[in-house]
């Protein structure tokens, strides 16, 4: 499989800037294993790019079949809402259904003016990025009408 997540590249300064004990707060919705470790492996790129210290590092992984349930949502939801970066990573071929996808838009619009970025990894079946996706536009879209940065492979 390609791997393209190193044409992603993330200021975070802001966050690198501030004091040692200050936390950066990524948050990692992936579907299955082969989207959690490509979602791993870009946070591990930046992380090095950055010089961050890992300790500056506060991960939060959330899979979305858990998302189902209003349950899990609910507990999921502070995660996204303070997320410095969020990572939405899928295999999947099929976008995440109507719930999740309805979540995902409350938790977002929850985050309006802040400074996170949104980062889209979408590869059904080996197509990695693929830019087409319903799903993808409504997270560009989405993050444009909040005021947050959006960034895809597919999209760069």
């Amino acid at each position: 499989m390609p791997d393209n997540t190193s044409t992603i590249e993330i200021d975070v300064s802001e966050a690198s800037s501030h004091e040692p004990e200050a936390k950066w707060n990524v948050t990692i919705v992936y579907d299955d294993v082969p989207a959690g470790q490509r979602a791993m492996s870009m946070l591990d790129r930046i992380m090095s790019q950055e010089l961050m210290e890992p300790q500056t590092l506060h991960p939060s992984l959330w899979r979305l079949d858990l998302l189902e349930d209003t349950d899990w949502r609910e507990l999921a939801t502070p995660d996204i809402v303070e997320s410095d970066l969020l990572i939405i990573a899928a295999s999947a071929q099929n976008d995440p259904t109507t719930s999740v996808q309805n979540w995902m838009r409350s938790c977002l619009a929850q985050k309006h003016g802040g400074s996170s970025a949104v980062v889209a990894l979408h590869s059904p079946m080996g197509n990695w990025d693929r830019p087409n996706s319903p799903w993808i536009e409504s997270l560009e879209s989405l993050t444009s009408q909040v005021g947050l940065e959006f960034l895809a492979p597919g999209k760069l």
